[in-house]
C-alpha cells in the first residue's frame, strides 16, 4: 500500500496537519533548474523583453466582479 501525502495527513492531529502543510507549501515554492550560459541569456532577455499580447488575459483582466458593480439599490 502506497500512502500518499494526504493519508499522511489524514492522520495526523490538526496542529501536526497544520506544520506539515506549511513545510510541504515551503519545499514546492523552492524550484530549481539548471542550463547553460546560452540557455540563461535567452531566459533573462525573454523575461526583460516587451509582453506578447494576450487576448485571453486582456479579456480576463476587463470583467468586473459582481461585487464591485453598482446595485442600483443605493441612494
Amino acid at each position: 500500500m502506497t500512502n500518499t501525502f494526504s493519508d499522511l495527513l489524514s492522520r495526523m492531529s490538526p496542529k501536526s496537519r497544520a506544520h506539515a502543510e506549511a513545510k510541504a507549501s515551503a519545499l514546492l515554492d523552492q524550484i530549481r533548474f539548471e542550463v547553460d550560459a546560452d540557455k540563461f541569456k535567452q531566459f533573462t532577455d525573454m523575461l526583460d523583453g516587451p509582453s506578447k499580447p494576450n487576448p485571453g488575459l486582456e479579456r480576463l483582466m476587463g470583467i468586473h466582479a459582481p461585487w464591485d458593480k453598482p446595485s442600483g439599490d443605493e441612494h
